[in-house]
């Protein structure tokens, strides 16, 4: 890790922490030296340690169980991120912003992003879809809501297929009511 960054500077990093802890404690805090262009998908609940510092990382996605696991532990895990992204199947996905105005006063934003009414055949993937859609999207520099609708229509390009599959750019932007260019 130390190599490529020496020679490297992404734009994007997403951090797939599935084992909910699987990397060591020197690569973890490279990461957060990236928390500005940090995308987290992870398991962990303890979601404090992304803003170590005061600082928040640019984004988390959870999908609904994960979301309710940490909630267990943390009233408003939106306030370690600029975005919390909480993906809900057939019923779309939140968008959570923590807004701090002070030592006690806050609030948080939230907005809704659709679901597709697409025949689900298998779930395999969509979170990674999604998560890679997402981060396609905002590449692009489209804002937050719009990558976060970006996903949700590649992830309903996959869920109709058997198996874990690939998402279809040109059936996704038609779900958006976009044609390919």
């Amino acid at each position: 890790l130390d190599a490529y960054l020496a020679e490297h500077t992404p734009d994007l990093v997403v951090f797939a922490d599935y084992a909910g802890g699987s990397v060591n404690e020197h690569a973890f805090s490279r990461l957060l030296d990236m928390r500005d262009r940090l995308l987290v998908d992870t398991k962990l609940t303890n979601l404090g340690l992304f803003a170590e510092g005061g600082k928040r990382t640019l984004l988390c996605k959870l999908n609904a169980s994960e979301h309710r696991n940490v909630l267990l532990e943390d009233y408003a895990p939106e306030r370690w991120f600029e975005n919390l992204v909480v993906t809900r199947g057939n019923m779309g996905a939140t968008l959570a912003r923590h807004i701090g105005y002070g030592v006690n006063s806050s609030t948080t934003h939230t907005l809704e992003a659709k679901a597709y009414a697409v025949p689900s055949l298998d779930v395999c993937g969509c979170g990674d879809t999604f998560m890679a859609a997402l981060a396609a999207s905002l590449l692009q520099q489209n804002d937050v809501f719009t990558a976060i609708q970006f996903a949700n229509a590649a992830a309903a390009t996959v869920v109709v297929q058997e198996r874990t599959a690939v998402a279809d750019l040109e059936k996704t932007l038609n779900l958006l009511g976009r044609e390919t260019e």
